[in-house]
């Protein structure tokens, strides 16, 4: 998955969530993309949310997501 194609993924995830669930969908971002964001840098993470509209503060949340993302599962209701 490009650079590109992440920064779109983020900001669709986070435009669509309802209020109050902004971060959780930002943490949504990490786990689901886990995979592919384990490739960038912290400075690129940083990079992600800043192109998404996000404060870069954010990269730090979406990192933590990504190590998480071994232990957890994304459940669908």
């Amino acid at each position: 998955m490009t650079f590109e194609a992440l920064v779109l993924g983020l900001r669709e995830l986070h435009s669509e969530a309802p209020k109050g669930e902004k971060v959780t969908a930002i943490h949504l971002f990490g786990i689901r993309y886990s995979a592919e964001l384990s490739t960038f840098t912290m400075s690129d993470l940083s990079k992600i949310a800043e192109n998404a509209g996000l404060s870069p503060k954010y990269g730090t949340e979406i990192r933590k997501m990504v190590r998480l993302s071994r232990y957890v599962e994304e459940k669908i209701k």
